[in-house]
């Protein structure tokens, strides 16, 4: 089965790559040539306690003072970041005269980057912004360094950032927040702990998995996302286990970087949108909040398109030879059921926190922020509800 007859190729697309991306074991070791290619005289560096206290940055600022580049620190951004952290890290960017940024960490640290850059090149607060499209102007040149593989931040169009007093995750989505370079250096990932291995592998998948499956999927995006589906599917199991080994690190970050360019060319599907509240409602990683839905909305969707979940099933490492179509699909849900348990992750919302009474207002939160129409099947509220939520609730 080969990808490039899903499509016809007379039916026209766009396809956007605004980030440079740079790869490869110690490509760190030249950010000061590379802020001073972008001419930033004085960045605000945007991170967390986790990094500073892994000694991670270190050598960054090491090569900033070494070469005589004046930088402010920000290192206050939390795992789901919120406005008023984003607020923060934005008064100490202008009060101390900066003119770029470098976000050094995971999602949540790129993403509070991208809102500071939001702040600091507009006078309206964050929640005008939310939807697509709605920048008026560039924020100031972000270099990305991420330290985890599964979010894709650092080459996105999106940041995600949660509201406390209405317990809401804003998410804005222009290309003007795509960071002008990413830096990959796989050695990064090492101090990463088991757990948070775990969940951006998951991310990372079912991203690839909603974009390859999505209706405004093109041949461009299903050969970024099946290769991603493969990485994972061969390297995810071995990188949990072992953050610091090089090769299967590599293979994540860039399965976590393909299916990125490929996802925000091509959308994304209802779990992407279902974790959003759950996120903010029981303050947990994105990736976790997938790794329960996902093989249930996968089940859903199967009877959309059988065809793409058996290639998904094949590219996961599942033997399809001999079985129907719709078998060969059902062992894509049920290889994603075994790698979610493999990798340590919770399958249940019961594990993850989420109390019965509050499913309705979980789905209607989801439903309301669906913004794409990358699901492979049409979804209602209900679907969102029963089809979701309550099946993934305890099983």
């Amino acid at each position: 089965m080969e990808t490039q007859f899903f499509h016809d190729l007379k039916k026209s697309f766009s396809f956007s790559v605004p980030t440079q991306i740079i790869f490869g074991v110690g490509c760190t070791t030249n950010i000061h040539e590379l802020v001073k290619k972008m001419n930033i005289k004085k960045p605000l560096v945007v991170t967390d306690p986790g990094i500073i206290n892994s000694g991670l940055l270190k050598e960054i600022i090491s090569r900033l003072e070494n070469n005589k580049i004046l930088y402010e620190l920000f290192d206050q951004v939390e795992i789901n970041p919120s406005v008023q952290t984003v607020v923060k890290g934005a008064n100490k960017y202008q009060t101390g005269f900066c003119d770029g940024l470098i976000a050094m960490g995971g999602g949540s640290v790129i993403d509070a980057a991208k809102a500071i850059g939001i702040l600091v090149t507009h006078s309206q607060p964050l929640n005008e912004f939310e939807g697509k499209d709605l920048l008026k102007y560039d924020i100031p040149p972000l270099l990305a360094v991420p330290t985890t593989a599964g979010t894709g931040a650092e080459v996105s169009f999106e940041a995600v950032i949660i509201d406390k007093i209405l317990n809401y995750k804003l998410t804005i989505n222009s290309i003007k927040l795509a960071p002008k370079i990413a830096l990959l250096d796989p050695v990064l990932l090492g101090t990463l702990p088991e757990r948070i291995a775990a969940a951006t592998g998951i991310d990372t998948l079912t991203r690839a998995i909603e974009g390859f499956v999505s209706k405004e999927a093109t041949l461009i995006t299903d050969l970024l996302n099946i290769e991603a589906i493969r990485l994972v599917g061969s390297s995810l199991r071995q990188f949990v286990a072992d953050p610091s080994n090089i090769d299967f690190g590599a293979k994540m970050q860039l399965a976590c970087v393909l299916t990125t360019i490929g996802s925000i060319n091509s959308g994304n599907g209802n779990v992407s949108f279902m974790a959003k509240p759950l996120e903010s409602y029981l303050n947990i990683h994105h990736g976790i909040a997938c790794g329960v839905m996902l093989p249930h909305i996968m089940q859903w969707n199967l009877i959309a398109n059988p065809d793409k979940y058996a290639l998904i099933a094949e590219k996961l490492g599942e033997d399809v030879n001999g079985h129907s179509v719709m078998d060969k699909a059902s062992k894509a849900v049920s290889s994603v059921q075994k790698l979610v348990l493999d990798v340590g992750l919770p399958t249940t919302l019961t594990e993850i926190g989420l109390k019965y009474d509050i499913i309705e207002k979980m789905a209607n939160d989801a439903f309301n922020s669906l913004d794409s129409n990358g699901n492979p099947r049409r979804t209602s509220l209900e679907d969102i509800s029963d089809k979701g939520l309550k099946v993934s609730f305890r099983v």
